[in-house]
């Protein structure tokens, strides 16, 4: 698969190839796929634990902030716009909070990735809830809303967690849900693309495909326990080659903080 980003992007990634798993730390992978951005060549690995990752996954917060600024912002806003993105994330909240959740005693939610705030925005109109938010960015600080850029700036806890389209985005995905951990005292919800081998194919700015096996063991393993997991078709899309609709699926789950 050959794509090409917009001539006006200039997209480098100078960090090195991941040799372990970032999740189990298994050096038993095999070849998956390979995708041409641009110049950029990247190389997708299926490890034995059942994760499949990017070759580019940063190894460090300097790295990780080279992948946001460098590639990942100028690739999506790029490609996108902000008022495409921010549409995208107003018709995610509209279905998850009215059409998907069933919070009615939440008090106080974190929405992990909340970009334009407009996820918080729902959640404080069906539940009167205090919404807050944790992401690099502080667009959502524009619309006045407390935004964290670090959960060890966080005093408080939470009974309701969000991590929505975030998770395949964080280097380390087990010790990012771990480090969440502590703030969170009741519920976890999670949504990320669905990785289905069938399809082959992954953003090239995903650095993980999760299925409805690897998304579990992963929160599993940062200290939850799955309620249940699924995958959702939510929309449909055109594709640019046939021009037919296809489902966009998604894939949802739900945890609690498991006992110690």
């Amino acid at each position: 698969m050959n794509e090409s980003p917009p001539t006006s992007m200039n997209i480098e990634v100078t960090w090195k190839g991941v040799i372990d798993c970032p999740v189990c730390g298994s050096q038993k992978k095999h070849w998956y796929w390979q995708m041409q951005w641009g110049e950029l060549i990247i190389t997708f690995w299926l490890c034995e634990c059942g994760i499949v990752y990017g070759d580019r996954v940063p190894q460090d917060d300097k790295e990780m902030r080279k992948y946001y600024n460098e590639y990942y912002s100028p690739l999506v806003f790029g490609q996108h716009g902000v008022d495409k993105l921010r549409a995208d994330e107003l018709e995610r909240a509209l279905r998850i909070v009215w059409d998907q959740f069933d919070f009615p005693e939440v008090k106080r939610h974190l929405d992990v990735g909340c970009a334009f705030g407009l996820f918080m925005q729902e959640m404080q109109t069906k539940y009167g809830c205090v919404s807050e938010g944790l992401d690099l960015r502080d667009m959502a600080g524009e619309y006045g809303y407390k935004v964290y850029a670090d959960p060890s700036e966080i005093e408080g806890t939470y009974d309701l967690i969000t991590v929505i389209h975030t998770l395949e985005h964080v280097t380390d995905p087990v010790g990012f849900l771990k480090a969440l951990r502590p703030l969170c005292t009741k519920n976890l919800f999670l949504e990320v693309p669905s990785f289905r081998p069938s399809d082959g194919v992954l953003s090239p700015h995903h650095l993980f495909g999760f299925t409805t096996h690897t998304l579990p063991m992963v929160a599993e393993r940062a200290g939850f326990s799955t309620v249940r997991v699924e995958q959702a078709v939510h929309a449909l899309v055109i594709d640019e080659e046939d021009g037919q609709q296809k489902g966009k699926v998604e894939l949802q789950l739900w945890a609690e903080v498991k006992d110690e």
